[in-house]
């Protein structure tokens, strides 16, 4: 007589994700904002390259301040997606018009700060696309996509404003030039920087 055993069965729980191995599907799930934090370091460095082209002969120390403010924007847009997007924003836009000013006075048009910032754009858009498409996750929804473009527009406007108040400033002086970037003038504009990145601190998010 065969003896019967009774095996208690239990549902399938799928295996966890490897966050070591698979840091982009980690990312993704945590939606749009933790799309963006976890490829934050990518972004900055697509970001900077697009600009390479045209700064052949900006020196060093320009260029470390260049990367500063784009740490510090890259930084700020899963923030803006979350709760206290209008506390973001604020800092957001000065922050914008701070380093339009400095293309003033690194002698870019208008439209070269403009294009600057929609390098941006084109750079955020493409990781989050590359990391959705293919993994089996829920896509970016409308929504998430338009609120990242307004904010991302608002940086551009904002720029394109700091840009031309320094032009303006310096027709009022007479020259209708900026004034060559000095060195006391990168540590106010780095100073300038550092205030807005403590204002962002203490937000608290």
């Amino acid at each position: 007589m065969r003896e019967h055993t009774t095996e208690t069965r239990h549902p399938t729980t799928p295996p966890a994700v490897d966050t070591a191995r698979h840091p982009r599907r980690t990312s993704a799930a945590r939606g749009l904002p933790g799309l963006i934090v976890g490829n934050a370091d990518e972004i900055v460095e697509r970001w900077s390259a697009a600009l390479s082209p045209r700064s052949g002969s900006t020196p060093p120390e320009v260029e470390d301040l260049l990367t500063e403010f784009q740490r510090t924007f890259v930084s700020m847009i899963p923030l803006a997606l979350g709760p206290r997007r209008e506390q973001i924003e604020r800092i957001w836009t000065s922050t914008a018009e701070l380093y339009g000013s400095l293309g003033a006075m690194r002698g870019l048009a208008a439209g070269e700060v403009v294009e600057e910032f929609q390098f941006l754009r084109e750079t955020v858009i493409r990781v989050l696309y590359r990391d959705v498409v293919g993994t089996g996750l829920p896509p970016i929804s409308l929504r998430e996509l338009l609120r990242l473009n307004r904010f991302l527009d608002g940086g551009v406007t904002r720029a394109s404003v700091g840009h031309t108040d320094t032009l303006y400033f310096s027709w009022l002086r007479g020259s209708g030039i900026p004034d060559p970037l000095t060195p006391e003038m990168l540590k106010e504009i780095r100073a300038q920087l550092v205030g807005l990145r403590q204002e962002l601190e203490a937000t608290g998010v």
